[in-house]
C-alpha cells in the first residue's frame, strides 16, 4: 500500500465518522425542536382560557362604562332640572320681597303722613 492509499482510507474513515456525527447531532437538533414545539403548544393551550377571560372582562367593562355614561347623563338632566327650579324659586322670592318691600314703604309713608 502506498501513502496515497493510506491517506485515502483515513480520509474515507474520517468522512464516515463525520457523517455519523452529523446524523447524531441532527437527531439531537430535531429532538430539541420537537420539545420546543411541544412547549409552545402547551403554552398556547394555557393562554387560550386566559385570552378568553380577558376578552370577557373587556366586554363587561365596556358594558359597565356604557351604563355609567347613561347614569351620568341622567344625573346631569336631574341636576339641570333642579337648577332650573331653584332659579324659579329665587326669582319668585325676589318678586315677593319686592312686593312686600314696596307695600311696607307705602305703609310707612302713610303712617308718617298721618303722624
Amino acid at each position: 500500500m502506498q501513502f496515497s492509499d493510506i491517506t485515502l482510507a483515513i480520509f474515507l474513515v474520517s468522512a464516515s465518522i463525520l457523517c455519523l456525527a452529523l446524523v447524531f447531532y441532527l437527531k439531537k437538533i430535531t429532538s430539541s425542536i420537537g420539545k420546543i414545539e411541544a412547549d409552545i403548544r402547551e403554552m398556547a393551550n394555557e393562554m387560550k382560557p386566559m385570552i378568553q377571560s380577558y376578552t370577557a372582562l373587556s366586554e363587561k367593562l365596556n358594558y359597565m362604562t356604557d351604563e355609567l355614561q347613561k347614569e351620568v347623563q341622567c344625573v346631569q338632566v336631574v341636576v339641570g332640572s333642579v337648577r332650573d327650579r331653584i332659579d324659579l324659586v329665587l326669582k319668585l322670592e325676589e318678586k315677593v320681597r319686592g312686593g312686600i318691600k314696596g307695600s311696607i314703604v307705602e305703609l310707612l309713608k302713610n303712617i308718617s303722613a298721618v303722624s
